[in-house]
């Protein structure tokens, strides 16, 4: 919920702003990322961060659901933060 508001923040705010989301998390759907209640945001499904690093590298913030289930999710976000 919290990382769905903030990105609606920021997208207000005329950021450009990339959701990824897990592939493999399809409770909701495949093409968004969702809340508990429903509000839902559009996302980027992926297996690994660095098969997105030249389309994220276009866009002001990043946001990533679900990190744990990421194994280059320290690094990618390292980098791209730099």
């Amino acid at each position: 919920t919290e990382l769905v508001r903030r990105i609606k923040r920021y997208q207000i705010a005329n950021s450009s702003c990339l959701l990824v989301k897990y592939i493999k998390d399809d409770r909701y759907s495949s093409e968004e990322v969702s809340t508990h209640d429903r509000h839902t945001c559009p996302a980027v499904a992926t297996a690994n961060l660095y098969s997105l690093s030249a389309t994220a590298k276009k866009y002001e913030v990043i946001g990533i659901d679900e990190g744990q289930f990421f194994p280059d999710c320290v690094k990618f976000c390292e980098e791209m933060a730099n």
